[in-house]
């Protein structure tokens, strides 16, 4: 073959080439994506005033800067990955040269040539599919890389980008996984261990395997040692440092695990499962102190209450979820946090001696089985009680079941709930999935019912015995044994009597009773129509009820429950806010105050008196009791705090509202008291007072022993007064409206 035709198969296959370069490179991704590169993150809810309570996701991912990474760390990493990292242009053509002759001599693909560069370019554009193809393009993009951004921008996105092992992404993640530090704080020994992991995170990582963590940490410490990044005397000291490390789970503030489970459910159904990948930050209406406190005093002063015979010491039975793997429960504990001043603890082993560790791996048992006061079983999580240095007691866990949630009145914001006593034994939300029975807490709205219809708070009615049905009738009973008589609307609902409340609402009509309460929120279905309604034998959830009772705070609109304030990516710009409904009128102003002042002085002169113990007057509550539940929820003019409790299993509780919601309230209550500024019941115009007999209701003067202010409407048509002095009475106008 001649040289000149040589000449032209050569020009024709460097044609064919710069051709195929040509192509490659227009296919390839602009780099300029990487000025504001994404990166998975993890599904983040945190409370209004940013406390962590939740994080979902198979990404932990914090960003760094490149002012946050110590370059120590950066050290380790380069003299690792890429020795002429600053020196070449995105490219090692040394790596090539030798990495190809690896190829020609032995056939097989060499793993040590891609820099720094490339598998930024590999990471954030490519896939991990080996192929020539693919490397020829992670060239290309390296160099094209390399010249469009500096080598900071460059190590900061590879460091972030990259997998560390245990969810860990980016090595600030890393850092608080393992050691639960920010980067400013690592040792040496301990960035030399990160800067081993990306090699094999999975498999060769400081808690799954430290021997072999601790291999690759002693060579890059040598390596930085022998090119002078560290001096002789930090290598020796870092060298003996033991590698010790254990899985942290999300840096968790605020114990509000069923809050945190309400937002993933709503963000999973909006976005599915990127929710978990968009690095989207939730921020709730949960007020931090606010739920902090009244979490830690639900569950240490329910432990006071006379349920006490029928207890649980036990938790989550880790054995079922696991199977029998103690590395597996060990790493599970570890994640466990305390409720209230209550440890979890974990049975590791049963024979021949008990042991059980705390969740810093700390064994606090180590005796014979005999001596403590349950069976245990290895993998049972269990929780104690510190009573002095070394020293720990059982705790007592009830089985009654609890819920509790505290509502803004005016704009509906949840601002703490508790979902039940323990997420960890039960996922189940009751505030939110729970229908149980209301009794007496229904009877507010019956009354606001029978002011819409015409009753005033001085009418008498009837509390005495009753019985419908003919044979086997019903005979309803008050809560006491005791029947008053005739009584006023006022003392009927500030004593919550039964036989008083059926005949009133038996009078007003069921449909016209079932209709008005449905107005505050109450599904009409759940709303029988039988007058055992009077007795609050319709069900509801505790948010729902709480919502109806805002409804009443806040003058007579209505209200509807919101957790999720607004949305935002990591970079703190808001995607989504969540803007509150205005509140239609469901009852007047007029209406809505006076069944509040029924109630402000049910808290504090009627079935509700302990709440008095607070000392504030801007208080109204209700007890409500069933044989399967106890409530009690307490208002003012701002705000809602409802609780419950009961068993799931709808076993009777035989305790009625006043023996343990009350008191349990007004415990709770007194922690948060100091988070819930006074606001007083306005009284709105339309509203006027007269003097009435206490007893009778009818109108009367100040010459009358037995004579109380009560409020009516100004149009109201009231009983023909007990004239004494009219003067005495109120104003002239009203006076003669009442005889109009």
């Amino acid at each position: 073959m001649s040289v000149r035709l040589l000449m032209v198969v050569a020009n024709f296959l460097a044609l064919l080439l710069s051709l195929f370069l040509f192509v490659v490179h227009l296919s390839l991704p602009d780099v300029t994506y990487l000025d504001n590169a994404e990166y998975i993150s993890p599904l983040r809810v945190y409370t209004q005033d940013g406390d962590l309570i939740g994080e979902y996701g198979n990404h932990v991912f914090f960003p760094a800067t490149i002012d946050e990474i110590p370059q120590s760390l950066i050290d380790a990493f380069v003299v690792t990955e890429d020795q002429r990292f600053y020196s070449h242009n995105g490219i090692d053509v040394l790596g090539l040269v030798r990495a190809f002759k690896s190829l020609w001599v032995t056939g097989e693909k060499y793993q040590g040539a891609s820099t720094i560069t490339m598998q930024v370019a590999r990471n954030f554009f490519l896939t991990s599919k080996k192929t020539y193809l693919r490397k020829l393009q992670e060239i290309i993009l390296a160099y094209k890389i390399d010249h469009h951004l500096t080598k900071q921008e460059i190590i900061t996105l590879y460091l972030n980008k990259i997998y560390y092992g245990h969810k860990a992404y980016g090595i600030k993640a890393a850092a608080y996984i393992y050691y639960g530090k920010d980067l400013a704080a690592l040792t040496l020994n301990e960035m030399a261990s990160l800067a081993s992991l990306p090699k094999a995170p999975s498999r060769n990582n400081p808690i799954d395997n430290p021997v072999g963590t601790q291999a690759r940490r002693d060579y890059i410490l040598s390596r930085l040692s022998q090119f002078n990044y560290i001096s002789h005397l930090d290598y020796e000291r870092a060298i003996r440092e033991p590698v010790i490390a254990h899985s942290r789970g999300p840096n968790i503030t605020v114990d509000a695990p069923y809050v945190a489970e309400m937002v993933r459910q709503q963000l999973f159904e909006k976005y599915g499962d990127d929710a978990y990948k968009k690095g989207l930050h939730v921020i709730t209406t949960i007020q931090s102190d606010m739920q902090r406190n009244l979490q830690d005093q639900i569950l240490f002063n329910l432990l006071k209450f006379p349920d006490m015979h029928k207890v649980s010491i036990m938790g989550e039975d880790y054995s079922k979820r696991f199977g029998e793997h103690e590395p597996s429960w060990v790493n599970q504990l570890s994640k466990e946090r305390p409720f209230s001043v209550f440890l979890p603890a974990l049975v590791i082993d049963n024979e021949p001696v008990a042991q059980i560790m705390l969740p810093d791996r700390q064994i606090v048992f180590e005796e014979s089985v005999s001596h403590l006061p349950l069976d245990v079983t290895p993998g049972q999580l269990i929780y104690l009680k510190r009573i002095a240095e070394e020293k720990f007691s059982f705790v007592k866990i009830p089985e009654i079941e609890v819920a509790s949630v505290v509502l803004d009145s005016k704009t509906g914001a949840i601002m703490a709930l508790i979902g039940g006593f323990d997420f960890g034994r039960s996922q189940y939300n009751r505030v939110t999935q729970a229908k149980r029975q209301v009794g007496s807490l229904i009877k507010p709205f019956l009354y606001a019912s029978a002011l819409d219809n015409g009753y005033t708070l001085a009418d008498t009615i009837n509390d005495s015995p009753l019985a419908m049905g003919g044979e086997g009738a019903w005979r309803p009973k008050n809560a006491g044994v005791r029947f008053l008589g005739p009584v006023r609307l006022r003392w009927a609902l500030m004593s919550s009597l039964n036989l008083a409340t059926i005949r009133l609402v038996n009078d007003i009509g069921l449909p016209t009773v079932r209709s008005d309460v449905a107005r505050f929120g109450f599904d009409l279905a759940d709303l029988p129509d039988y007058l055992s309604l009077s007795l609050g034998s319709n069900v509801s959830t505790p948010l729902d009820l709480a919502a109806a009772y805002a409804t009443l705070s806040n003058g007579g609109l209505q209200v509807t429950p919101v957790l999720i304030d607004r949305i935002e990516d990591d970079a703190g710009t808001i995607i989504q806010s969540y803007q509150h409904a205005d509140n239609q009128r469901v009852i007047s102003e007029v209406t809505a105050f006076m069944i509040n002042d029924v109630l402000r002085d049910t808290a504090a002169r009627g079935s509700a008196k302990k709440v008095a113990s607070l000392g504030r007057d801007d208080l109204a509550g209700k007890t409500g009791s069933t044989n399967e539940d106890v409530w009690f929820c307490g208002y003012n003019a701002d705000m809602v705090s409802l609780l419950w409790l009961g068993y799931d299993d709808h076993r009777s509780l035989n305790y009625f509202s006043s023996e343990m919601a009350l008191p349990l309230w007004v415990l709770n209550f007194h922690a948060i008291s100091g988070l819930v500024m006074p606001a007083k019941f306005i009284k709105p115009a339309g509203v006027i007072s007269a003097r009435v007999n206490d007893s009778t209701g009818l109108l009367t003067d100040s010459y009358d022993d037995h004579s109380v202010f009560e409020y009516f409407r100004s149009d109201d048509k009231i009983n023909k007064p007990i004239l004494s002095d009219s003067r005495d009475l109120v104003s002239d106008d009203f006076v003669a409206n009442v005889f109009s």
